[in-house]
């Protein structure tokens, strides 16, 4: 047997392979791919599987959950991205804050980004679409947002619909009319227009009732899908790599679950006497004809002469379940690009500082999505609707300034540490040093430095109404001034 073992794993042949290299082709490495297909062929053959069993693990897998909510959470966060606009007018030459033309823009694109008037359907504000895109974004591979002009539902003739990925046709390919997986594209394979399904391919009634297309030009179209390689023109679920063995986890609890529940019932076999005598103690026999006893808790029966019992245990859950499931999730938090206490808020063997170092390398990759959503989605939606707040009304600036308006400046949203004091400090010294204004010091924090001293103003008002004295003097001090140094 010995021999056996030696002749298969061929040690000597290991010994000489100890420096693995990715070139190399041999028993170890023939189930290694060699395959170099583009990466639009790779996705139009796998799109719709990779697809659907994202959206099985994230909408049942509770770890696939979790990851959505980190997306959703981390990437938009509870009060969306934050809109501030820039105009400025140029004064003795130097920027100066347009104060009337930034509480216009400011006050229009709020009250167009509220529910009933964002998009063609009414049912969502902007803050929805910023979450639908972070969350269908990584489980789908791509969301689809259409700027429709010329809308006359909401005063601003402007608005925006929603479609789902699998409105865009990936069935639909032709070489002659530079089409690929129902995109579009001129002779620099720059997108000119999307084919997208009128029906949701997936609804029982659009088979029957058959399918058409319609043509959207590229200007009109935000397709939204993190790019990984030169050409792509469909996105790939963020969970292909993870998906794996997230569901493979599911299956293994599944059964040890399962297992657990027949070892806590304690189940065995009745042992018939050689001898043939004593009546079969069971109360009844199943309708295959197995024999069975009812069992009370608490409560015991005894055996007639001869009969034995032969108790069956299952020793589960297996003794390495924690160990190993802990392994496994630590391999589909890093193909997810999380850490492994986000994903499973199992704490248990963190520190303050591996916490913390944790915590900053995953909120750069959180911050890196920010600012992709910013980019593909905030910024062409705002510079497609400034023009048509303007020509409605809502927004009453002369267009020729165009340029002026359209400085913005968006902040997704940060997070606060375990020592919130700290970050202050941090904070002042910023400040202080002129390298952060407090305007951008309340961005961060989620807030507007407009509202932070509209509500200090009302305050002191308040207090004063009240003769309540909001800065009385510390102690030690006089009139709130530091006590003299003696001479």
């Amino acid at each position: 047997m010995g021999l056996l073992v030696f002749k298969y794993l061929q040690l000597p042949a290991i010994a000489k392979n100890a420096g693995l290299t990715i070139d190399q082709v041999n028993r170890l490495t023939s189930d290694w791919t060699t395959s170099t297909r583009s990466i639009n062929e790779e996705i139009r053959t796998t799109l719709y599987l990779r697809r659907a069993r994202s959206r099985e693990l994230c909408t049942f897998n509770d770890y696939g959950r979790k990851f959505m909510n980190l997306c959703k959470t981390n990437i938009v966060g509870p009060n969306g991205v934050q809109f501030h606009s820039m105009a400025s007018e140029k004064i003795n030459g130097k920027d100066v804050a347009d104060d009337p033309a930034i509480e216009q823009i400011e006050s229009a694109f709020s009250r167009w980004s509220e529910k009933g008037n964002c998009t063609v359907c009414g049912q969502y504000s902007l803050k929805d679409i910023e979450d639908l895109t972070a969350t269908a974004t990584p489980r789908d591979g791509e969301i689809m947002v259409r700027m429709v002009p010329r809308f006359k539902h909401n005063g601003f003739n402007f608005a925006l619909q929603v479609f789902e990925a699998d409105h865009l046709d990936e069935k639909l390919n032709d070489e002659r009319r530079n089409i690929c997986m129902g995109v579009q594209r001129n002779r620099w394979n720059r997108p000119a227009a999307y084919h997208i399904l009128e029906k949701h391919p997936g609804d029982s009634h659009s088979v029957s009732a058959g399918q058409k297309h319609r043509v959207l030009p590229a200007d009109q179209v935000l397709h939204l899908f993190v790019a990984e390689r030169p050409g792509q023109v469909r996105g790939i679920p963020w969970t292909v790599s993870a998906g794996a063995r997230l569901h493979s986890i599911g299956k293994y609890e599944e059964s040890e679950l399962v297992s657990a529940r027949v070892g806590a019932a304690k189940g065995g076999f009745f042992q018939k006497p050689a001898t043939g005598f004593g009546r079969f103690p069971g109360d009844s026999k199943d309708s295959d004809g197995n024999l069975v006893m009812d069992v009370e808790p608490g409560k015991l029966k005894s055996l007639p002469a001869g009969w034995e019992f032969k108790k069956f245990d299952i020793d589960h859950p297996n003794a390495g379940f924690e160990h190993f499931i802990k392994a496994v999730l630590k391999g589909a938090a890093a193909g997810l690009n999380v850490q492994y206490a986000s994903l499973t808020s199992d704490l248990r063997e963190a520190n303050f500082g591996s916490l913390r170092q944790g915590l900053l390398e995953e909120r750069d990759a959180w911050m890196i999505y920010q600012a992709w959503l910013i980019q593909n989605l905030l910024s062409p939606i705002f510079k497609a609707w400034l023009p048509w707040a303007i020509a409605s009304g809502q927004v009453k600036l002369p267009p020729r300034k165009m340029d002026k308006w359209l400085k913005v400046y968006w902040q997704g949203r940060r997070w606060s540490w375990i020592d919130p004091a700290k970050d202050m400090a941090a904070a002042r010294a910023a400040q202080g040093l002129k390298i952060k204004s407090r305007t951008r010091l309340a961005l961060e924090t989620g807030t507007r430095i407009e509202d932070v001293l509209a509500d200090e103003a009302r305050e002191n008002r308040l207090a004063k109404k009240h003769n309540i004295d909001l800065n009385p003097p510390q102690k030690g001090t006089s009139n709130g001034k530091a006590p003299a140094k003696p001479q």
